[in-house]
């Protein structure tokens, strides 16, 4: 029987050694586990963080599209606008050249016009002598 209680004295401690170990280890697990939620929690608050500059930064980037779509049809209507004043500068330059043509003719005939009216009287005036 003594060896029997002996036995179950070591086996106690052997248990009471165990249930140290056992709750240490619980312990120590429950450390990690805080750790890890803790963890949990922090990478939950940068998600939302994340998610918060992605939409942002998703507006941002639909407003700089929509501006460069604004400039893109701004500079269409500059370049439809220049080639109109490219057309409209050619057939005033055209007809800038019209004008002098006729004005070089118009002179030619005022010139000619001129001596004619000088031959003429010239003509009166011999005519007129005698």
């Amino acid at each position: 029987m003594q060896s029997r209680l002996d036995g179950l004295e070591k086996e106690k401690g052997h248990l009471g050694t165990e249930l140290t170990d056992v709750r240490a280890q619980i312990e120590r697990l429950q450390e990690q586990l805080a750790d890890e939620a803790a963890q949990v929690i922090t990478l939950e608050q940068d998600k939302h963080q994340l998610a918060g500059k992605t939409a942002t930064a998703q507006a941002e980037i639909a407003k700089l599209r929509q501006r460069a779509a604004d400039l893109e049809a701004e500079a269409a209507r500059i370049a439809k606008e220049r080639e109109q004043l490219r057309q409209q500068q050619s057939q005033l330059a055209a007809n800038l050249e019209l004008e002098r043509q006729r004005l070089k003719a118009e002179e030619a005939e005022k010139a000619r016009l001129e001596q004619e009216q000088a031959a003429k009287e010239a003509e009166i005036a011999r005519l007129t002598r005698t």
